[in-house]
């Protein structure tokens, strides 16, 4: 017999904590709550292993509790549904050694690809449910860490020179 998650609970993790019921920018605080978390992961000493589960773990739950956050609602992507901007954060930040200027970085060129969503991320927001409101951000995050490796290769050439 399978129990089913319960409405506050599933409310309370789509918003991540609450933090998509602040009155502005609940996404931008979503991705918030995922820098907190990455680097509660990193103070606690898990590493790249422990960031990648966490990416995974919250892509796949957040698949089905965004999906039943937006049937509670009633709104599709519903912005107090912020999982997936907390999720995207660990993902954008997989094999790659934290400082105070590589985050900032990171969390500004995540929170630019989930805004302006180039290709591919605009396509996939047209997936149903949970799929389309979790997959845009994972692509988001994927596109940060690729980006974040092109600038830290060009920074470390400026500087070898």
């Amino acid at each position: 017999m399978t129990q089913k998650m319960s409405r506050p609970v599933i409310i309370l993790f789509s918003s991540f904590f609450g933090l998509g019921f602040l009155p502005f920018a609940p996404g931008t605080f979503g991705a918030l709550g995922g820098v907190v978390l990455l680097l509660i992961i990193n103070w606690i000493g898990l590493g790249t292993p422990g960031v990648i589960l966490a990416g995974v773990f919250l892509f796949f739950a957040g698949v089905y509790i965004s999906d039943k956050a937006e049937m509670i609602s009633g709104i599709k992507d519903d912005s107090r549904i912020v999982i997936d901007e907390a999720m995207s954060i660990p993902i954008s930040f997989v094999g790659i050694t934290l400082s105070g200027p590589i985050i900032l970085t990171g969390f500004l060129l995540n929170r630019f690809f989930d805004i302006y969503k180039p290709f591919p991320i605009n396509r996939s927001q047209k997936l149903n449910g949970g799929w389309g409101i979790m997959t845009d951000d994972l692509i988001a995050g994927v596109y940060t860490n690729i980006m974040l490796r092109v600038l830290m290769i060009m920074f470390s050439m400026f500087n070898s020179t």
